[in-house]
């Protein structure tokens, strides 16, 4: 749906000026959703990649979402590659077996996450798919981030280099965040956020510098006027 155009014909505001294409991510932005991931209720889908060169793209530093407890990963994208869980390195449940082919480097893949499915799509094609029935639960105290994940201190990982298209958190099948990147103010001014639309609200920088803003979305791909 064209949201802007949306709100033209109804009159109401959106308290932004562009929806725009990507925000891309240097290291030190990221989004913290808010969102505290519940194992067994939660599913999250993302359009991203990796924008890193050579060994970068894959560094034990990378990270495009999600959180840990301990040396535990939980419901994370980590060196572009999912695990819904593992502890100290030991595979307790299925995850990807490698890190993404080159070849997959720069294209917008999908990230499917939740409790019996780590997908990744290009194009709805699986790339890698895993299946799995954990018990596994955990109370967290930290909420999920998106173009990083947090350690166990807390403290973001760095992502080195990241795309993000859309992000989407689901809680028993409903969709309770929808982010889509936009742009506020134009030219040199303009500053790039994720804008929910469940909520209607902006979600900015949490990090440090500035997101790089993609270009304004066009019609054809569900932004513009």
């Amino acid at each position: 749906m064209i949201y802007l155009r949306e709100a033209l014909m109804t009159g109401k505001r959106l308290p932004y000026d562009a929806e725009v294409e990507y925000l891309d991510s240097s290291g030190g932005q990221y989004i913290d959703t808010g969102m505290f991931i519940n194992l067994y209720s939660d599913k999250i889908i993302c359009d991203a990649t990796s924008l890193s060169n050579g060994s970068d793209q894959f560094s034990s530093t990378a990270g495009l979402f999600g959180n840990r407890v301990g040396n535990n990963y939980i419901a994370t994208v980590y060196n572009f590659y999912y695990a819904l869980y593992y502890s100290n390195g030991i595979n307790n449940f299925a995850r990807w077996d490698g890190y993404m082919p080159t070849e997959y480097h720069r294209l917008r893949l999908r990230y499917i996450a939740s409790r019996f499915l780590r997908r990744i799509e290009l194009n709805g094609t699986a790339l890698k798919e895993s299946t799995t029935t954990t018990n596994v639960n955990y109370a967290f105290t930290n909420s999920c981030l998106l173009f990083a994940v947090r350690d166990s201190a807390n403290v973001m990982i760095n992502t080195r280099g990241t795309r993000v298209w859309m992000f989407q958190f689901y809680r028993n099948d409903e969709l309770v965040l929808d982010l889509i990147p936009v742009r506020v103010g134009s030219g040199a001014s303009a500053v790039g956020y994720m804008y929910d639309r469940v909520s209607g609200e902006l979600f900015g920088n949490a990090g440090t510098g500035a997101f790089v803003i993609g270009p304004d979305a066009s019609a054809a791909n569900g932004g513009g006027v």
